[in-house]
């Protein structure tokens, strides 16, 4: 989506999406910038995983 690709273009690390169906199932869209990857991940787990993603050098060059 456009606001995804703002994102990414503002080097953020990565965006945490919940929804309607994510919030039903106790869980979130996680999308990793740095990875290009985007995977569903259980609330409860959620803090830990950002801190993770955050501690992560990141470079916007790299992805290129």
């Amino acid at each position: 989506s456009k606001r995804l690709k703002k994102l990414d273009r503002l080097n953020c690390a990565g965006v945490v999406i919940v929804g309607g169906d994510e919030e039903a199932k106790g869980q979130a869209q996680l999308k990793d910038f740095t990875t290009g990857e985007s995977k569903a991940v259980d609330k409860s787990a959620l803090i830990a995983i950002v801190k993770d993603l955050l501690a992560k050098p990141y470079s916007p060059a790299a992805k290129a």
